[in-house]
């Protein structure tokens, strides 16, 4: 009897053990975990007497500066729906959590009522020993199982919370990392857009120069033409007076041959007045002659001065002529060189021109597609995790 009062005593002080939790506080930005000693009320109160796991889930919003709606909405709504359907699931285990423990406050609020019936046993020790074993043998190898699997869940759970708490923080780190990364993006697609905006301004500068100087080439185009047209009239105008020279000077020549048909025809005369005067007395005869040598002389000279001055005057007309001609030609050709020159200055500036459009252009092709194959890999990126995101919560349910 004595065996056995001091067995069911060191069961009673077994049972009367303190139960210490062996969770361990894990406090985070997304969580707080508390304990605190004695038996809850329903406001959340201690009220002593055991041991209460209180676990309060709080979940703040954070705003992350810098996200542009309109560059990378889907995968912001994306990532907002997964972190809300994060906090759903740790409210979902946060309760089951707490139907745990208020397992665990149950079976210590039987173990203290067992503690007690013992302690009124230990009063009556030596009463009705053996009718109280075999009336709470039973309860109490009961207790001590649903103590065990007890215990065990609460392993479980540790285990399980713990494993969840390395999860969020792995989340949280790819989560910081594709903030990193999008802030990275935009601002090389700032830099890029910053680029094509300059690349832009630069090709609408030079599309102005081109043109200007396409206007300025018609102009020149058109001063060529009325030069050309003015050189081929001032060359019709030298043909015209080289073939009125040829006319003047043939008419000279006729001139210069009827002159000389009329000189044979006075000096036939004089001679036939001559012979006639040679059969006149000699006064007479010498009178005749000398008027008629007279008359002779001032024909000759009258012609002489006729065709010096034709000869003159048709020389400085032709030598005026033929100077305008080739001051005209000069001018002209001094004039068509200089267009000739200026032609083809701006038709190298045209092509150098064209030159650096089809640069810009093609700079502006390649950041284009540097821009949207980033945004597509950033896009396929985010999907890619938060589908693993998902899968991983899927097999953490299960």
């Amino acid at each position: 009897s004595s065996v056995t009062s001091s067995s069911s005593g060191e069961r009673a002080l077994e049972y009367e053990s303190e139960y210490r939790s062996s969770i361990a506080p894990r406090i985070s930005t997304g969580q707080r975990i508390t304990r605190t000693s004695g038996a809850m009320s329903p406001g959340g109160a201690s009220l002593g007497g055991g041991r209460v796991l209180k676990i309060v889930t709080e979940m703040g919003s954070s705003t992350v500066s810098g996200i542009t709606p309109a560059m990378s909405a889907n995968a912001a709504q994306s990532f907002l729906q997964a972190t809300e359907k994060e906090k759903k699931d740790m409210q979902n285990l946060n309760d089951r959590l707490g139907s745990y423990i208020e397992r665990v406050k149950g079976l210590e609020s039987q173990n203290r009522k067992l503690s007690q019936d013992l302690e009124e046993l230990r009063s009556k020790w030596g009463k009705d020993t053996w009718s109280i074993k075999e009336k709470y043998a039973g309860e109490l190898t009961d207790a001590r199982k649903l103590m065990d699997d007890t215990g065990r869940q609460r392993a479980e759970i540790e285990v399980q919370i713990a494993r969840l708490q390395d999860d969020i923080n792995e989340f949280r780190r790819r989560y910081d990392e594709a903030v990193r990364l999008r802030h990275s993006d935009k601002d090389q697609i700032d830099h890029l857009n910053s680029s094509i905006g300059d690349a832009n301004a630069e090709i609408h500068l030079l599309r102005q120069r081109f043109k200007s100087l396409g206007d300025e080439l018609s102009r020149l185009n058109k001063d060529n033409t009325k030069l050309w047209d003015e050189l081929q009239k001032a060359r019709g105008d030298l043909d015209q007076e080289t073939l009125s020279r040829i006319d003047f000077q043939n008419q000279v020549q006729t001139l210069m041959e009827e002159l000389e048909f009329l000189r044979r025809v006075h000096d036939q005369e004089v001679q036939e007045l001559q012979a006639l005067l040679s059969r006149e007395p000699s006064d007479t005869r010498e009178f005749f002659k000398n008027e008629l040598a007279l008359a002779i002389r001032d024909i000759r000279n009258e012609y002489d001065i006729i065709a010096q001055q034709n000869k003159s005057d048709m020389e400085s007309w032709y030598k005026l002529k033929v100077q305008e001609v080739q001051t005209a030609s000069s001018r002209q050709g001094m004039e068509s060189n200089f267009q000739r020159e200026e032609t083809k200055r701006m038709r190298d500036n045209i092509g150098d021109l064209r030159g650096k459009l089809a640069d810009l252009e093609s700079k502006v092709r390649t950041a284009t597609l540097k821009v949207s194959h980033t945004l597509e890999s950033n896009v396929f990126w985010y999907d890619e995790s938060l589908s693993k995101q998902n899968l991983d919560w899927n097999d953490i349910y299960i």
